[in-house]
């Protein structure tokens, strides 16, 4: 077995080098350079496919279809209120306790868009770029928001978060 120089690294080099690969591996006597000769095998295929397609191989999902954990934007409710004090100012645990009550009534489009376009100060439209929805979807979902939101703000907290609260 001898190591030669093949030229520089790109697609043909490659598809060379795994032709001679596959050459030499009947050739080969002990199982051990065998084990070794079919690894290199391996490892050209996984490189030209890396190549060919632009992607790494393995990978199903394109970049435009990740999870939805890779996608999420990590918030925290008191610094997006903080952006915007003359919407929203907590004056004691009551009121954001609420507030946190409220919003787990949304679902989670609705709370995500909603937290987006008043803690964020995002626009529809980016909105709808951040999570591949059309700036409709999104309108109607901060529509529906914005109403529970109103709608339960103004009506009492349940029992036990006000116990909670008072504890």
């Amino acid at each position: 077995m001898s190591i030669e120089w093949l030229g520089n690294a790109d697609i043909e080099t490659y598809r060379i080098t795994k032709l001679s690969l596959h050459e030499l591996l009947p050739t080969i006597i002990e199982e051990r350079h065998a084990s070794h000769v079919r690894a290199m095998i391996r490892d050209c295929d996984y490189i030209l496919e890396w190549m060919e397609t632009g992607r790494r191989p393995g990978n199903k999902r394109g970049v435009e279809r990740l999870a939805a954990y890779q996608r999420e934007i990590p918030t925290d409710i008191m610094e997006k209120y903080a952006n915007k004090p003359a919407v929203v100012q907590f004056h004691d645990d009551r009121e954001y306790v609420h507030m946190e009550y409220v919003l787990s009534l949304l679902t989670d489009r609705e709370r995500t868009c909603y937290e987006m376009n008043v803690g964020g100060m995002w626009t529809d439209q980016e909105i709808a770029n951040t999570l591949g929805l059309q700036r409709r979807t999104v309108r109607e979902f901060l529509d529906r928001a914005q109403k529970k939101v109103k709608k339960y703000r103004t009506k009492p907290m349940p029992l036990y978060l006000d116990i909670a609260v008072s504890l």
